[in-house]
């Protein structure tokens, strides 16, 4: 009999360890998407970016890639 309660009460802690680490990812997963709106309508495209964007069609492919990938020449 009290294996049977042992053993109950271990498969109960499962569950509830269980379900507090799924909840914990369910909240951390919709904060990191609240956050990610919230830096989309924080950030706007500007007219000054767009205007770059015109005149960088001027550089050298190479050039162009360098800016915008982060890579050094």
């Amino acid at each position: 009999m009290a294996n049977l309660f042992s053993l109950k009460s271990l498969l109960m802690y499962f569950v509830v360890v269980a379900v507090t680490g799924f909840t914990f990812i369910a909240l951390q997963r919709r904060q990191a998407a609240n956050i990610k709106a919230s830096i989309k309508r924080l950030r706007p495209p500007t007219n000054f970016c767009v205007a770059i964007d015109k005149d960088l069609r001027y550089l050298a492919p190479q050039v162009y890639k360098c800016i915008f990938s982060g890579e050094r020449m």
